[in-house]
């Protein structure tokens, strides 16, 4: 039996695909390295399991090495000045760097019939 997706899950992922063209399209020269980004980001909360303390997150961020090392937009490649990251703006594009805006990330296939493990296998 050949598991498919769900037509939501279909939906979910043509809406991706449509809005990362579309991003693809509007700005040509974004970085293939960060998608646009800027860089890489995470969040986790640092509170030990079984202490009383208020939950918090940590931010962390590596730029990437191939657009902003480098001073340029990871938006439309525009040479960045260090004026500009202290306005927080693209003078080119209008990127605000704070936001961030980059090529959309996939959804996570919400199919109950389907498994991580199905897909790595190759049966979906």
């Amino acid at each position: 039996m050949v598991k498919t997706h769900t037509k939501l899950c279909k939906k979910n992922f043509d809406l991706w695909d449509a809005n990362a063209r579309k991003y693809g399209y509007d700005w040509p020269n974004y970085c293939r390295v960060c998608g646009g980004w800027g860089g890489t980001y995470s969040a986790y909360d640092p509170s030990p399991s079984g202490v009383s303390l208020s939950p918090g997150h940590m931010w962390e961020a590596e730029p990437c090495p191939e657009c902003m090392d480098k001073f340029k937009c990871p938006r439309c490649a525009g040479q960045l000045e260090d004026k500009d990251f202290d306005n927080d703006t693209c003078p080119h594009c209008g990127l605000d760097f704070k936001e961030g805006d980059g090529i959309p990330q996939p959804p996570g296939c919400i199919c109950p019939a389907l498994s991580i493990l199905d897909e790595e296998k190759g049966s979906a």
